[in-house]
């Protein structure tokens, strides 16, 4: 399957093109970008031999490309996927899946009236430690959720890179911090929860970093399932120090699941008081195991794990976070949807 990628900048470099590198049944037949150094090094980087096109629009009626990989800026996610999805194209589209819930629903009812499959790249449901997760959780290995606890730490976002201002520094171009990283563990919670509305409530700031910017740069978000499972994300661009303390905790009645980097255990409660390595892949193979998912869509058809419906709903929870955050009070993701 001959693949064409659009945007080869960072995320390219190092997740997409690596990853492709490992399927023999993928082939990166095109690279498309218009910054010269994020294609010089995307080509070093590729074990085929790409060719190079500046403009997406001349991929779409070509019979050789089987599937298009958009990984661009966040603001050009829902006007390239809805042309994409309409020429037929299959698509795999980088998170979020758009910066509003309104280009979330234009690409998901074009999806669906074109007929042509489409993925989102919240390729974290695809990795192995929480594929292994979610079986454990339906075995009922730790009995009936009850709750899920997730730290994330990460690096400040660089305002300057490659010679640019880095777009993920404006909300209006990145959907803001929430939209861009914790969206991901958002989706995990509506995965895990297995329920398509919660309440929330969120609090966040950014006068540490980014007192001049309009994205935070720290937050603490809060949810409560319809179906009674509560949920937190405490999430820090501060947190260089504390990375190693990043991990997923699902919580049941009668036991519980850790994920701590690559490592996954099981947890009983007393009188068992067990606790279990699980063997797992970790995190690392996600990238691989998500295009993997994409080559079965193009060439099976089915329904992908990161579906349209889950893409959007990841982006009502971030949507629904941001606004609890300005309104200083809960929001549902009903809410959200209702004002679409």
């Amino acid at each position: 399957m001959k693949v064409a990628l659009i945007g080869a900048g960072l995320r390219a470099q190092e997740g997409i093109i690596p990853a492709l590198n490992k399927i023999s049944e993928i082939e990166l037949a095109v690279i498309c970008d218009l910054v010269d150094e994020n294609i010089s090094k995307s080509l070093e980087i590729s074990k085929n031999k790409p060719e190079l096109v500046r403009d997406y629009n001349t991929l779409l009626t070509r019979k050789d490309i089987d599937g298009i990989i958009v990984v661009t800026p966040n603001y050009l996610h829902a006007p390239m996927a809805e042309i994409i999805l309409e020429s037929g194209k299959p698509l795999y589209l980088e998170k979020p899946m758009g910066i509003s819930l309104e280009e979330c629903e234009r690409i998901e009812n074009t999806a669906a009236r074109s007929g042509t499959p489409m993925m989102v790249g919240m390729q974290l449901r695809y990795a192995d430690v929480y594929t292994k997760m979610k079986a454990e959780l339906d075995k009922g290995s730790i009995g009936k959720l009850r709750s899920m606890h997730y730290t994330q730490f990460r690096m400040p976002i660089t305002p300057i890179r490659s010679g640019y201002k880095n777009w993920k520094m404006d909300k209006n171009l990145s959907g803001g911090t929430l939209l861009e990283i914790t969206v991901h563990h958002m989706d995990l919670f509506n995965w895990f929860a297995g329920c398509d509305n919660a309440k929330v409530s969120a609090f966040a700031g950014h006068e540490t970093l980014y007192p001049k910017f309009n994205i935070w740069d720290e937050a603490v978000i809060i949810f409560e399932f319809d179906n009674t499972v509560r949920a937190d994300i405490e999430f820090s661009l501060l947190g260089a120090l504390a990375i190693d303390r990043n991990g997923l905790c699902l919580l049941g009645d009668k036991g519980a699941l850790i994920q701590q980097g690559d490592r996954l255990k099981i947890a009983g409660f007393l009188p068992e008081n067990r606790q279990e390595e699980i063997p797992t892949a970790g995190l690392t193979d996600c990238d691989e195991a998500s295009f993997r998912a994409f080559y079965r869509l193009v060439r099976e058809g089915g329904k992908p794990l990161t579906s349209p419906k889950a893409g959007k709903m990841a982006i009502a929870a971030g949507l629904a976070a941001e606004r609890s955050i300005s309104l200083a009070r809960c929001v549902s993701y009903d809410e959200i949807l209702s004002h679409s």
